[in-house]
């Protein structure tokens, strides 16, 4: 079932709550709990789609996925949190830093893409423990030629918000930099 709301979310195509909720409803049933990254599917399709879950949806998604973090992919543990950024679901005691832990131990396979995501799922949750902030930001420092204009600003505001000077000014200075080379070479 996750691949076919994987399926509408990636065309985002949104065939109706009737139909997601009979599919959620199905796929809840039918799930094998040694699939980490299923969660994660229903979780981000739900997101791309707009379709609210349940607290329970939320409670069990946690439950189910709290031992099995360090399974999952960066993608994985990226669109997990932004899943949960986005839900405005209260997390159980420990999940975060279950995730965060998880998080940090896979960093350095993180692509740019998906560093700017968890950090975005961060500042969407106003929530980052400090040690995995520095290193996402120890991460970033390697990749900096991977990240686009938008990207490197946006992380730049997130730092800002967590009070991250050193964050703040590694993205903004790689920014400016990016600026300066995009722009025309001006002779007189």
């Amino acid at each position: 079932m996750e691949h076919i709301l994987w399926a509408f979310a990636k065309m985002n195509y949104n065939p109706g709550s009737k139909l997601l909720d009979g599919l959620l409803a199905s796929w809840e049933t039918s799930r094998e709990d040694g699939n980490p990254q299923g969660f994660t599917t229903v979780l981000w399709a739900s997101a791309v789609l707009e379709h609210k879950l349940s607290a329970g949806f939320f409670s069990q998604a946690m439950n189910a996925t709290k031992g099995k973090l360090s399974h999952f992919r960066p993608q994985g543990l990226a669109k997990t949190l932004c899943a949960f950024a986005t839900s405005n679901v209260t997390l159980q005691p420990g999940f975060l830093s279950n995730l965060f832990d998880a998080s940090e131990a896979s960093l350095p396979k993180f692509s740019a893409h998906y560093l700017t995501k968890i950090l975005q799922a961060c500042g969407g949750l106003k929530q980052c423990r400090g040690r995995f902030l520095d290193k996402l930001v120890e991460t970033s420092r390697d990749k900096l030629q991977d990240f686009n204009t938008s990207q490197l600003a946006a992380n730049a505001k997130v730092c800002k918000q967590f009070g991250h000077g050193e964050g703040r000014k590694l993205f903004l200075s790689a920014l400016f930099q990016r600026r300066r080379e995009e722009q025309p070479n001006e002779t007189a």
